[in-house]
């Protein structure tokens, strides 16, 4: 089965090996048929934009979608350089600030969960865990394919980083709870109607979001940062780093979840057309 899926995963590679610049040129051919000929969740795309953005008119909603698509291609190219690029190339791409916050908090034994948005390109953040001194681990949700597994896990640890399932992740976290680490959840997916959640207000509308965070944090008394992460430019991402609490336990799941929350708006809101419109975020509130 191996060998099937790195046959399969062949033509990802050779990709990845190509030229940042060709790929980007595929990107605007591909953007152009998502947008304009497929239609992929166009409709969704205007609905979420529309409605988190009630002050923009028709043209403004198309003019961000139409920049979301470009980058969203871009980032669907992009992250085959992570899994087979050119080192040096991928960590170019890259500029990271604040990171010695994270170290300030594991050098004191602290146990750090790291939340963010799929802003930007998170997958960037793969390229991380060099820069750490101590180790980092990412929470994921294994898939079904077991080709499209292999390709998200190697592409995720393809620089250190730790890949723990999310099943694993709270008994993982109480056993070494005494051991600094630090560990990334993405934390605004649509939570499933039987999943625990907060809501709050996001974007202009009451919105669910999964409280795993603010319950594990909670749980072994963790510091809780925010990773901000950005386009610049086409090809190159700022990834910052910003303490929400050192001590995750001396607040409430609201003000914790308020502290999250308000922390992603406001990089959507300077940033509007590099979230992830596409995706239903409002289909269960």
């Amino acid at each position: 089965m191996s060998f099937q899926n790195n046959l399969l995963l062949a033509p990802v590679k050779a990709v990845g090996q190509m030229p940042l610049g060709f790929l980007h040129r595929v990107s605007d051919l591909l953007a152009f048929i998502a947008y304009n000929v497929v239609r992929y969740r166009k409709s969704t795309v205007f609905q979420n934009i529309s409605k988190s953005f009630p002050d923009y008119n028709n043209k403004e909603v198309k003019k961000v979608s139409r920049q979301f698509y470009k980058g969203f291609t871009d980032m669907f190219l992009e992250t085959t350089k992570l899994y087979a690029g050119n080192e040096k190339t991928v960590k170019n791409m890259v500029n990271y600030t604040g990171l010695n916050k994270i170290d300030e908090l594991t050098d004191q034994n602290k146990t750090v969960i790291i939340v963010m948005g799929h802003v930007g390109n998170w997958e960037m953040l793969s390229t991380m865990s060099p820069m750490l001194k101590h180790p980092l681990h990412i929470a994921y949700r294994p898939l079904s394919s077991k080709v499209i597994e292999k390709y998200m896990f190697d592409m995720r640890s393809r620089f250190g980083i730790t890949m723990l399932p999310s099943r694993k992740l709270a008994r993982h976290l109480i056993k070494n709870r005494k051991n600094p680490g630090s560990y990334v959840l993405i934390s605004d997916q649509c939570p499933t109607r039987k999943s625990t959640k907060y809501t709050t207000e996001f974007l202009n509308q009451p919105t669910s979001f999964f409280d795993g965070f603010i319950k594990l944090s909670q749980g072994v008394k963790a510091a809780v940062v925010y990773l901000g992460t950005h386009r610049t430019q086409r090809g190159k991402y700022e990834v910052d780093c910003r303490v929400l609490t050192e001590d995750a336990a001396s607040l409430s799941d609201l003000e914790l979840g308020k502290l999250y929350v308000k922390a992603l708006e406001q990089d959507i809101r300077q940033w509007p057309d590099q979230w992830l419109w596409s995706h239903k975020r409002w289909k269960r509130v």
